[in-house]
Order: C-alpha cells, then sequence, then structure tokens
C-alpha cells in the first residue's frame, strides 16, 4: 500500500499523517462530469441505432421503465489530499436526498439480451468525520455531499442447454462529484474549510443472471458481476422477486450491493451501497 494511499484509510496514527513529499499528478485531459454523461448517451445512442433492425425484429421483447436504489453508503471518501469517513444508513440517505433520477431498458429474443440503465442521485452526510492533515492530524465533524452519475449498460447471452442462466459483459460509468467541509471553524483553529473535486471513469465487467420462474406470475433474478479498468475493482450483487401484474406491466423488488475502489491522486471513492431496489417495467 501506497503512501498516499495510507493518507486516505480508517483511523490513522498521528503519525500517519505526517508532512510526505507529494507526487505530482500527470497531467490528462478529462471532461467535465457535467458533459460526460452526454458523450456516454451519445455513444449509446449510437450503438442501439446500428443495431436497431435487429433489436426491432419481431423475435425481441423490450421493456422500458423507472428504478429506485435506496441504499446506505460506507466507506472512505478523499478529494485534494482531505478525507472522510462515510456511514450513511438507508435513512440518512433518504434523509438527506438532494436529487434523484433513474431510468432503464432492457430487450431479449430469448437467446441475446441487452440492458441500459442511468442512475442520478445526490445525497448529503451531515455527520461525516473529515480530516485536514494539514491543518489536524484526527478527524472531526464535518459533512461530505455526493453527485454521482452511473450509467449500466451491456449484453446478455442464454447458455444453451440452461436458458435460465446468461452470461453477461458490459461497461459501468462513473461520473462523481464530492464536496468535503467541516463544521466547525473551532475545530480548525477557527478556520472553515472545504474542497470539492469531481472524477469520471470506465469499468468493464462480466458476470451471469439467473431468471427463475416461481409460480404463474411470480419469479426471481439473481445477478452477480465483477471488473475494473477504470476503478481498481467493482463488484454488484441484486437479489430480485418479479411480479406480473398484467401482461405488460411488471413490479420488482429486492436487493442490491454495489462496492467500488477507485483512487487517482487526491480523489479517492472507496465506497459500499447496498439496500433495497425497485422497478416499475413497462413492456413495449
Amino acid at each position: 500500500m501506497s503512501i498516499e494511499r495510507d493518507r486516505f484509510r480508517r483511523n490513522p496514527s498521528p503519525a500517519t499523517f505526517a508532512p510526505v513529499a507529494s507526487h505530482p499528478r500527470k497531467p490528462s485531459v478529462k471532461l467535465k462530469i457535467q458533459s460526460r454523461p452526454a458523450l456516454v448517451a451519445g455513444v449509446t445512442g449510437i450503438l442501439f441505432a446500428l443495431m436497431a433492425p435487429t433489436l426491432l425484429a419481431s423475435d425481441w421483447e423490450h421493456q422500458v421503465g423507472f428504478s429506485g436504489f435506496v441504499f446506505g453508503m460506507e466507506g472512505d471518501a478523499g478529494a485534494k489530499g482531505v478525507s472522510a469517513e462515510v456511514d450513511l444508513s438507508k435513512e440518512d440517505v433518504l434523509e438527506d436526498l438532494q436529487g434523484a433520477f433513474t431510468a432503464l431498458v432492457i430487450g431479449d429474443n430469448g437467446r441475446w439480451g441487452y440492458w441500459a440503465s442511468f442512475e442520478y442521485v445526490d445525497v448529503g452526510d451531515d455527520a461525516a468525520k473529515v480530516l485536514f492533515p494539514d491543518v489536524t492530524n484526527v478527524f472531526v465533524e464535518g459533512k461530505a455531499n455526493f453527485k454521482t452519475v452511473i450509467v449500466d449498460s451491456g449484453l446478455s447471452y442464454h447458455i444453451p442447454g440452461v436458458d435460465w442462466l446468461e452470461a453477461l459483459v458490459g461497461v459501468r460509468y462513473w461520473g462523481l462529484e464530492q464536496d468535503l467541509k467541516s463544521s466547525r471553524s473551532s475545530d480548525l483553529g477557527g478556520e472553515s474549510r472545504s474542497v470539492s473535486n469531481d472524477e469520471q471513469w470506465l469499468d468493464g465487467f462480466a458476470g451471469v443472471k439467473a431468471e427463475i420462474p416461481i409460480a404463474n406470475r411470480w419469479g426471481a433474478t439473481i445477478r452477480l458481476d465483477a471488473g475494473g479498468g477504470g476503478s481498481d475493482s467493482s463488484y454488484q450483487a441484486l437479489g430480485l422477486v418479479n411480479f406480473a401484474v398484467t401482461e405488460r406491466w411488471t413490479t420488482v423488488f429486492g436487493y442490491r450491493y454495489l462496492k467500488v475502489d477507485y483512487e487517482d491522486g487526491g480523489f479517492l471513492f472507496d465506497m459500499t451501497m447496498k439496500g433495497f431496489d425497485l422497478a416499475v417495467l413497462y413492456r413495449l
């Protein structure tokens, strides 16, 4: 583990935050968080347009809908050398939620499938523990705010002879803006401090999905995937129960676990998000 990585870890000893030589960040060209989702959406739209003749074939079934991820957050965040310990319950997230929007589209023809989802969440932690190592070597009361965009898309393939089991391959885009600040200026010698930074990265992943009929209009879905690329690692697990309300409308309810570990220079997002996942789907 590098010195830079150590600076962000939990419950450090004072010595951990002794002055260290900073490593200059390699110059890079990055799009702003506001523009990158538009680029991802544009590229995804072009790919779907190229695939349109296949996707519009009569043997394909398509569904569109909205979903909600009611999650808690636990982990470490960092921006420009300032680190924070985050521990938010699902109730805390709902209380501090500033905004959210989700949408998804899925399709299947019995052999191949596709999906694409968009999630935006703006949430804050008013009880975060924040560390400003150039002022103090202990965590103080602070606030952490996260604006997160996740675009998840990919293809699935029904394994011959085991039609309820699918192999998955896809990409997951992350766009994240972090704001970390101290709650009380007295904790920092009368000085109020805040920092903010944003990052974007793309992870590839592979996984499996099981679609298990239960009874009549009931079914279960289990999905596991793992990968990385932009991040050091990323994992996801879902367990869902599906109920076909009508021939066209389906409700989905279950549990989702999402873990990502990303670090680049002075930016750190090593976070676990887990909680209830809800969705309403309409068959076209």
